[in-house]
């Protein structure tokens, strides 16, 4: 019962810490910075845009600034394909609004 309890106590604390380090990067201090994720609905590599819904459908510019990346590797906007799942860091243009201003990292995530 010792041991048991020890190893469940082992794996509590190390899946709160994971979980932590997970979510770690979408806390910040500039009230401006937003995190939305969703699936993309449409990539258009001419305008530089993507589509993507995530409870509503928000679109945003990609600039030449923009860290695209896909598990560890940094990744162009044509390889982004409809139905991929992002996490897109951006920041809006005022406290009030959600129009995203600028596009500071898409992250395509891997559901494989």
């Amino acid at each position: 019962m010792g041991k048991t309890l020890i190893v469940f106590c082992i794996m509590i604390t190390v899946g709160i810490c994971a979980t932590g380090v997970i979510c770690a990067w979408e806390q910040t201090d500039d009230p401006d910075l937003r995190v939305f994720e969703g699936k993309i609905t449409a990539v258009d590599v001419s305008n530089s845009t993507i589509t993507v819904n995530g409870g509503i459908e928000m679109k945003f510019q990609i600039s030449q600034d923009t860290d695209l990346e896909k598990s560890t590797y940094d990744i162009k906007l044509s390889d982004i394909n409809v139905g991929d799942y992002v996490t897109v860091e951006y920041y809006r243009s005022g406290s009030e609004s959600r129009v995203p201003e600028k596009v500071v990292r898409v992250m395509v995530e891997s559901w494989e």
